[in-house]
């Protein structure tokens, strides 16, 4: 015999060892499932084919061994309660001794199960019905898309007598699973820039995560609000620079190459939240001297993965945001790292507490940071009411409270910068 069993059957009979049998005829597989029916646990059990169903009290069952006992039990009764002695001998007794347990596969036989599982308390209920007649109610309840009737109906007893139950056992097609390639993991160095003050974060997250992602990590890294724009730019001018250099091409010649500049920031590339006036189809743009140059290239940071734009160790980019405080971030992929185990998003280092919004950029930053070590001052005494802290060290980097929140607040700002600007 052949129990498929559900997961939460699978739950209460703890001992159940999952095989990869099939069954010898369409009588020996049932699917087994857990019901509630008048606050008790019953096991409602249905052939695969047929969906004739027996159902008997789960007390008392907690191995697999004592489940196909009893059973097998119930199979016989409904076999002989309904006059199918001579289905139940040649095709069922003799593999009662034996009995495997698997997962069950059929999604559309476990939906009618469901289904059916839906109203077996109402059944119950009605006229003061017991199991009994709540069995023959199951057994003869007409069912769509059942055996093999011209029609597509049919009930379960039908079905169970039918020429369909006699052909040969249809066996599941398993598909093996790809295996999947390992995740790549990125560890990031991140510092603020122009500042006296040492503020920088170590960071790890996961190289396919969209650009996006990454920039709501940063602003959620140093303490910003998300109530503002930001860009990722990219440079790669200095690394052919140097790569001319490393063939032998000097200064000098180098200044001879016409239109050298553009040459070098023709691979420039910028990754931004898109707005009306992003993306301009001109490649391309004049100064005041009618000097032509070569614009760098926009992409979204909704369409952008991170490993895109970061390609080997020492890739760096900055990070602007808020255009108007003018804060800038530099960027600098340290390590690629290939370990499903590695948690991510994750701040593994850092120091200072980090910015505050709309006041002023760096400058302004200075000084609150004078005030706050003095422990002084109009914009101290601002701070910390904002703060509703007034002993609070900015030099200091809580990386325990910013990973509790990091996740919940990295989905904030995602959600928050899709939204139309």
């Amino acid at each position: 015999m052949l129990f498929r069993f559900t997961n939460s059957t699978i739950e209460k009979i703890k001992d159940i060892v999952l095989s990869e049998e099939s069954a010898e005829n369409r009588y020996c597989e049932w699917i087994c499932d857990s019901v509630l029916i008048e606050r008790k646990h019953y096991f409602f059990v249905s052939n695969s084919y047929s969906m004739v169903s027996v159902i008997f009290p789960a007390k008392g069952i907690n191995s697999f061994e004592r489940f196909c006992t009893v059973c097998n039990a119930e199979i016989k009764r409904i076999c002989n309660e309904n006059g199918w002695e001579s289905i139940y001998n040649e095709f069922i007794s003799k593999n009662c001794e034996t009995s495997f347990a698997a997962k069950t596969w059929n999604r559309s036989f476990t939906a009618k199960m469901n289904h059916e599982k839906m109203y077996l308390d109402q059944i119950y209920k009605m006229d003061d019905r017991n199991l009994s007649e709540v069995e023959k109610y199951i057994n003869s309840d007409i069912m769509k898309n059942l055996g093999d009737s011209k029609d597509g109906y049919g009930t379960p007893k039908e079905v169970f007598v039918s020429d369909f139950m006699k052909l040969p056992v249809t066996t599941p097609e398993i598909k093996t699973p790809k295996p999947k390639a390992p995740k790549v993991y990125f560890q990031f160095y991140t510092q603020l820039e122009d500042f006296s003050t040492k503020i920088w974060r170590r960071f790890i997250i996961d190289s396919n995560e969209k650009m996006c992602t990454l920039g709501s990590l940063l602003i959620a890294l140093f303490e910003a609000q998300g109530g503002h724009l930001y860009e990722f730019s990219f440079d790669n001018s200095k690394k052919y620079e140097q790569m001319l250099k490393e063939k032998g091409i000097t200064k000098k010649e180098l200044n001879k190459i016409p239109m050298l500049e553009s040459l070098l920031t023709m691979d420039n590339f910028t990754v931004s939240i898109p707005d009306e006036e992003s993306f301009d189809s001109k490649p391309y743009f004049l100064d005041m001297e009618g000097k032509v140059h070569i614009k760098p290239k926009e992409f979204s940071v909704f369409d952008t993965k991170i490993r895109e734009c970061f390609k080997e160790i020492d890739d760096e980019c900055i990070f602007a945001y808020d255009f108007g405080d003018g804060w800038q971030f530099s960027l600098k992929l340290e390590k690629i790292i290939q370990n499903e185990e590695t948690k991510a998003p994750l701040a593994i280092e850092g120091e200072g507490y980090g910015i505050f919004e709309d006041v002023g950029g760096t400058y302004a930053l200075e000084e609150i940071y004078k005030q706050f070590k003095n422990k002084n001052g109009e914009m101290y005494d601002s701070i910390s009411d904002w703060l509703e802290e007034t002993d609070k060290d900015l030099t200091v980097f809580d990386m325990d409270d910013m990973n509790k929140n990091l996740k919940s607040r990295i989905r904030m700002f995602n959600q928050s910068y899709k939204e139309p600007w």
